[in-house]
């Protein structure tokens, strides 16, 4: 019975465990799960647009490096986005795989009332940003 309880001891300890409640990952959770990319804007009607995001949190494939670490059980459930003067800064929300219907992959972004320009797209980490890079919007 030792062996069980240290291994429950160790998945409580380990800061990817899955929680239940959604939470945005982490700039290093992300990358050790094979990393974030965005594509083209395209636009959807005459006031809104859709940003492609490139990601898997499965830890199963290489997006922009290799993965190194599986993250089995874990949902995007939502992709948070804000936009701030020439900047949208972007976020995954995952949790525990309690409902069907999600899958581990991002969902493109599907953005509202945006002055037409270009931007700059970041990945927020609290404080941090990381720059995925440049989206035209016109």
């Amino acid at each position: 019975m030792f062996p069980l309880v240290a291994i429950a001891v160790a998945s409580a300890c380990n800061s990817d465990a899955y929680v239940t409640t959604p939470q945005a990952a982490r700039w290093d959770f992300i990358q050790s799960a094979g990393g974030i990319r965005i594509e083209q804007a395209q636009r959807r009607s005459a006031s809104s647009w859709v940003l492609p995001v490139i990601c898997d949190i499965s830890g199963l494939k290489t997006i922009t490096t290799k993965p190194t670490a599986m993250h089995s059980g874990a949902v995007v459930t939502e992709m948070h986005y804000e936009v701030s003067g020439d900047e949208i800064s972007i976020a995954v929300v995952f949790a525990a795989a309690l409902e069907t219907g999600r899958t581990s992959a991002c969902q493109p972004i599907t953005i509202t009332s945006i002055s037409p320009g270009e931007y700059r797209v970041v990945y927020r980490d609290g404080r941090a940003k990381h720059l995925l890079g440049i989206a035209a919007f016109k």
